[in-house]
């Protein structure tokens, strides 16, 4: 063969291989949507935190200083939370856009896992439109996706670990496994409710052993067995180092006891009220994924691509359905948890229309209709929601999204003038449940009581937490107490005990002046007063705190 013929050869054989964007497209797509989501998430870093992210900095705050959970902050959550904002605080700084930005950086791997779950699942087509669901239902203000709650973190995890499950499955590495069972452990010690995901994937990995009809149940109990030691080992790690901390009685207290008590308090009745209440604004703001993800579950019904997966999916949307309802609470940022399952739904039901419109006579009349039904379904959440991601500032975001009454804007100035008039030993004492002023000041709280819920709550601990609160308080002689004046920092009913507001009274008589007075009126007006100006001072609003300083 002549030198001239070879090199034609290897010119043709050149030219046939795929380019980088041919043999990449769906990873490069998938990259592009997590750019889009995370320039709209940039903006909003500045907003200020809401009381759960306050509480977990707070505890972070308190465990870089070598404090162990509960040891000098209560509260019901496990600590799987608490050591990821201490790794985010030493990592990116001790402030609430640092919170947020690592909740960018988080929000973005767990778009890329559910991408690769529908991709390992069905194919790319369907992991490049989950992932783009899940970022746009993740982003809504409604679901509180803009702050770095708990259930973000259960969430990457969790479906880390059902991605290693699905790999080691097809893959038949029974490694994977293990490495599965860490990341579905480490999803469990971030919020209760990840037990849900652990008892799923447990269940699908014996239904699909049951199902492939193997006999050789020794390799069967070896790979169980390694998926529920990698489940166990964090749990296990975390308990030994609260053992080494002597915090593990109050860890079984308020994780156990306690929270058996607060989970009974809401009967099926009000829990439903709570659903029609947080679902309303968020169901009409992400309406079409929502309808394509009801398709997709019945999906199986019409299409056999959708049919051969349907026990893992039916498996995921009920365990994530479950995990939600949880004491029927219905928090707004529980919906992140339903989040990963609805848009995997929402990515079968659009490639299951692709395929029922393959009878198209024109190729650009199938592109067509894909191209306007993508834009439909992933467009409008954000055009409907277009005020709060593209135009409101983060503090106007927050006083919309939390009603103006929360003081989560006005937390920051007043933790700012307290951290300029007290030193790094000096205590202060927040008399209702904002964490988050604890965290911005960097100053230690006088109680442990971080939240006043519940002691305003009908069981049998509210009267004793009560009193230990006064008697810390008391002991600590803060420099510094902050009393909030807003009923959603307190939510007391005529069942609560009024013991604390009878002690307060008096107590801040004999021992503060008041020096600060800052009155929430409506959105965009709230006033600061301190010093002289208090004396001559009332409130004109329903909403306000007061700081008062220790007499010498």
């Amino acid at each position: 063969m002549s030198k001239h013929r070879r090199r034609k050869i290897q010119v043709k054989k050149i030219e046939t291989k795929p380019g980088i964007i041919q043999k990449y497209w769906p990873e490069i797509t998938i990259l592009i949507i997590i750019i889009v989501i995370a320039i709209i998430r940039y903006r909003l870093l500045n907003v200020p935190l809401e009381r759960d992210e306050g509480e977990y900095a707070y505890m972070g705050q308190l465990l870089l200083q070598g404090i162990p959970p509960y040891a000098e902050a209560y509260n019901m959550k496990f600590p799987g939370i608490y050591f990821i904002y201490a790794l985010i605080l030493a990592i990116f700084g001790q402030t609430h856009i640092s919170i947020h930005l690592a909740l960018l950086l988080t929000n973005a791997a767990t778009i890329f896992l559910i991408y690769l779950l529908g991709k390992n699942l069905f194919d790319s087509l369907i992991g490049i439109l989950s992932g783009t669901g899940y970022g746009i239902l993740s982003l809504s203000p409604y679901f509180h996706g803009l702050w770095a709650n708990s259930e973000h973190y259960v969430v990457l995890f969790a479906v880390g670990g059902i991605l290693l499950l699905i790999r080691s499955l097809h893959s038949n590495k029974g490694y994977l496994l293990f490495w599965s069972g860490i990341l579905l452990g480490l999803s469990f010690t971030t919020k209760q409710h990840s037990i849900l995901f652990i008892l799923f994937s447990i269940g699908y990995f014996i239904f699909t052993y049951l199902k492939e009809g193997s006999h050789a149940l020794s390799n069967f109990s070896k790979k169980l067995g390694l998926l529920i030691l990698g489940i166990i080992i964090p749990a296990g790690l975390f308990l030994i180092t609260l053992a080494i901390g002597g915090v593990l009685e109050r860890f079984w207290f308020w994780t156990f006891e306690y929270a058996s008590e607060y989970t009974s308090m809401i009967s099926l009745e009000q829990g439903i009220l709570l659903l029609r209440i947080t679902i309303s604004y968020g169901l009409q703001a992400n309406l079409p994924i929502w309808i394509a993800a009801a398709l997709g579950l019945a999906s199986p019904l019409w299409d056999g691509k959708a049919r051969s997966k349907w026990v893992f999916n039916v498996g995921f949307f009920l365990a994530s359905l479950i995990a939600f309802s949880l004491g029927f609470y219905f928090r707004y940022h529980y919906y992140i948890l339903l989040c990963p399952s609805l848009a995997l739904l929402s990515g079968i039901a659009i490639a299951s229309l692709i395929r029922k419109i393959s009878w198209f006579p024109f190729q650009s009349m199938k592109i067509g209709v894909l191209i306007f039904a993508i834009t439909i379904i992933y467009s409008y959440p954000l055009f409907a929601q277009r005020e709060l991601l593209f135009q409101f500032t983060p503090s106007k975001i927050c006083h919309k999204i939390f009603h103006f009454s929360n003081p989560f804007t006005e937390s920051l100035e007043i933790a700012r003038y307290l951290k300029l008039n007290t030193s790094i030993n000096d205590r202060i004492a927040v008399i209702g449940s904002e964490p988050q002023i604890y965290f911005y000041s960097q100053r230690r709280a006088a109680t442990r009581y971080i939240y006043t819920y519940m002691l305003m709550e009908s069981h049998p601990f509210a009267l004793d937490m009560q009193k230990e609160m006064i008697q810390e308080v008391e002991a600590a002689k803060p420099k510094y107490l902050v009393f909030v004046d807003i009923p959603f920092s307190w939510l007391k009913t005529s069942k609560s005990n009024t013991l604390i507001f009878e002690w307060l009274k008096s107590y801040l008589i004999k021992h503060y002046e008041h020096i600060g007075i800052i009155d929430i009126l409506r959105y965009t007006q709230t006033y600061y007063l301190w010093g002289e100006k208090v004396r001559r001072y009332k409130p004109r609003s329903d909403y306000n705190l007061s700081v008062f300083k220790r007499r010498k």
